[in-house]
């Protein structure tokens, strides 16, 4: 299941009609408890509300309701859906946040970027193969636990702060928790049933920064589609992060480099990303720039959604231009570019966009 996950890690695909849902996809994929190895093949309901846990003046909230899944085979699982919310319209940067103690034997073995739409996972493993993986997020429409075969849970204090421990058939365990104040919310799985959680979660603080197992893969990416990004952003804007992955680990034909530019004060945001396509119609793949233009997900068919806009010109290249979403098509390299954003639009996002050019040593 490791490799499950750090595969998914690899491929993320660009899907929706922002790159924040872009994130938001990866989060739903990731969210599935990586120690249960059910496949679920739809959610069929979303049912009573069970439990808030919130402070006054909280800047996240904690929501959790039952929910149920159908397996293939037409099995029915319930479970709960917990649900990490923002409160305040306020800009939070994660920090390096995370368990100062583990228990004796386990090691870090894998780091994720907190560029990952806020969030960061940190696997731990001991010899015997036992895991314990640590999630630190902000709270958005993507931070959502889902958590099945419930055999009993509790509520438990971490550090004056209301969590909920699950005890699962498998034998694994599930603790959730947030910092109302500091506005992330927590979540630490096991499969070990001796593994000490309560002591991790109550240990959880500041610590110097980890370097992510990947950490050279956007360097890669960056060398293999090049180093682009705008020249102008509107006042008040900087780059908060960025993240690629290589060829190499996106099965040799998908690539893509992702930035993030935000305004702090205002907590607004611009997301840029390029990344190679291969766009399947009827008549086989197609290098037609409106047509890889009309797209956000590589490797779709024609069948999907397209994206509408404006016929323009980048960058010297064909161009859909819309109002919160502006994409254009290197057909030479086969690589597409895409700036969105919910807060900059029109001629300002435009001009963001035409500003973009390569940089090189």
């Amino acid at each position: 299941m490791k490799e499950l996950y750090r595969n998914t890690f690899k491929h993320l695909h660009a899907s929706d009609e922002t790159f924040l849902e872009v994130m938001n996809m990866y989060k739903r994929k990731r969210r599935i408890p990586r120690i249960r190895s059910i496949i679920i093949a739809a959610a069929v309901t979303a049912l009573l509300i069970t439990s808030v846990y919130a402070a006054v003046n909280a800047l996240i909230s904690m929501r959790v309701e039952d929910t149920a899944i159908m397996l293939p085979d037409g099995e029915i699982k319930t479970g709960v859906e917990v649900h990490f919310e923002d409160t305040e319209d306020v800009f939070i940067e994660l920090e390096a946040y995370y368990p100062q103690w583990v228990p004796e034997g386990y090691e870090i073995v894998f780091v994720t970027d907190m560029a990952v739409m806020g969030r960061q996972y940190i696997d731990y493993e001991n010899q015997d193969g036992k895991i314990i993986t640590y999630t630190v997020m902000l709270g958005d429409e993507a931070s959502n636990v889902e958590i099945y075969d419930i055999e009993t849970f509790m509520e438990v204090d971490i550090n004056g702060v209301s969590g909920i421990l699950y005890y699962q058939e498998s034998g694994s365990r599930c603790l959730v928790w947030i910092d109302p104040e500091l506005g992330y919310g927590f979540k630490i799985d096991t499969n070990d049933p001796d593994a000490d959680i309560l002591a991790m979660a109550r240990g959880t603080e500041p610590g110097e920064d980890l370097i992510p197992t990947n950490s050279e893969w956007t360097d890669q990416a960056l060398a293999q589609l090049g180093d682009h990004r705008p020249e102008y952003l509107p006042d008040g804007f900087e780059e908060q992060d960025v993240l690629g992955c290589p060829i190499e680990q996106g099965g040799g034909w998908y690539s893509y480099v992702r930035r993030w530019y935000v305004n702090k004060a205002e907590n607004t945001r611009i997301y840029f990303e390029y990344e190679t396509y291969a766009i399947d119609t009827a008549m086989g793949y197609t290098d037609d720039a409106k047509t890889i233009c009309s797209f956000f997900i590589p490797g779709c068919y024609i069948e999907q959604g397209i994206i509408s806009g404006v016929e323009g010109e980048i960058c010297g290249m064909y161009a859909l231009i819309g109002g919160n979403h502006i994409a254009w098509a290197d057909t030479e390299r086969h690589i597409i570019y895409h700036i969105t954003s919910e807060d900059v639009i029109g001629e300002e996002l435009l001009k963001v966009a035409q500003s973009i050019k390569e940089y090189t040593e």
